[in-house]
């Protein structure tokens, strides 16, 4: 992620449940927020995250959405992790509850 001011941007992957897609992100930060939609390639699935951080410790909440899906919602923790040697900063966010799958179905 980049962040200029108050904006944040960036792209990667998220892998969920055995599966990994390439995302793009953006959002803002506020003086102890963080608020990011990420978007899977192809815009098929969003994934609003509200996030806090304490020191090194992230926590947040997320809904996921995809068309003709029900939105899914869930709790994140995570952490800001310094890797060396260029000290450029990393986030790693684990999902307490599964990501939902862009494949699953619902009747």
């Amino acid at each position: 992620m980049f962040q200029q001011d108050d904006l944040v941007m960036g792209s990667g992957q998220l892998s969920s449940e055995g599966r990994r897609i390439n995302i793009t992100a953006a959002g803002s930060v506020g003086t102890k927020d963080l608020m990011v939609f990420v978007m899977a390639a192809g815009g098929e699935e969003v994934i609003r995250m509200e996030l806090s951080a304490s020191k090194t410790a992230i926590t947040g909440v997320y809904e996921a959405f995809s068309r003709g899906m029900p939105i899914e919602s869930g709790t994140l923790t995570g952490s800001v992790i310094l890797s060396a040697p260029q000290d450029k900063e990393i986030t790693i966010i684990s999902a307490a509850t599964p990501l939902p799958a862009a494949s699953t179905s619902y009747a």
